[in-house]
Parts: structure tokens; sequence; C-alpha cells
């Protein structure tokens, strides 16, 4: 099975960095895609939202990006479940755990071209117990 997903696209904010209990960095990303078509009268513009995670040593370097900047995305898509604080309910997120990397103003280079950091990316720790294969993991 195959399980990656790759964006370019541009930084939302400012990145998000923060330390876990074990001295890891992690930087949590809103990485903004779009796409145009022609409706026949006129252009539409799409923004599409992704969440991003970076661990380790692409979590210090997106430390250096600001919001605005463009960015090559790659990674595994994940979904998690979490208890919202505020009203106490289960709810699930989507997220791209990988690497990423800037794209310099005026480049034409594509993805495949882009060098990017090899660090490793954790595992995702599941709320739930059992195999996914079995079904116990979904959330449908």
């Amino acid at each position: 099975m195959l399980n990656h997903a790759e964006l370019i696209g541009r930084l939302g904010k400012d990145p998000e960095i923060k330390q876990t209990s074990d001295g890891k960095k992690v930087a949590n990303l809103s990485v903004a895609t779009w796409d145009s078509y022609w409706n026949g009268t006129e252009w539409i513009t799409t923004t599409e939202w992704h969440r991003v995670v970076l661990w380790g040593d692409a979590a210090e370097w997106i430390d250096r990006q600001k919001k605005g900047d463009m960015v090559y995305v790659s990674g595994k898509i994940k979904t998690r479940k979490y208890t919202d604080t505020a009203s106490g309910t289960e709810k699930y997120t989507t997220e791209i755990h990988g690497i990423c990397k800037a794209i310099p103003k005026g480049t034409t280079e594509q993805p495949a071209q882009i060098e990017t950091s090899k660090t490793p990316v954790p595992p995702v720790q599941s709320n739930t117990p059992g195999n996914p294969s079995e079904g116990t993991d979904l959330p449908f």
C-alpha cells in the first residue's frame, strides 16, 4: 500500500515549535495549496489547508521560515484522535508527517529536484488499541 503526500504551498502562519517531554522538537505547520479553474465566465480559485507535523532536524530547520514562505512537503498521511479540551468531545484530525524544504523565490525546480532532509518520521501512537486491518481503529 502507498501512503504518501507531496505538497507545494505557502505557510499560512509562522511554524509552532514545541518540545516533547523527552526533549524532541516537533513543529506544527499550516500549509495552503490552491487550484484554479475556468467556470465558463471567470477563473475560480479554491484553497485547501493542510496540517503538517515535522520532527527533529526538520522541526529545527522550519523554525527559520515565516508566514507566506513557499515550501515543499513530503510525508505520510496520518489521522489521529484527540479529546477537545473545551467541549470534552472526541475529534479526529488528519496531518502530513514528514519532511519540508523551502522553495527559493523565483525557482523553476520541480519537487523531485529539491533536496530534502532525511530525518526519519517517528510512528504516530494511536489512542485506541487494535490492528487497523481488523477495523478497530477506523473512524467510519
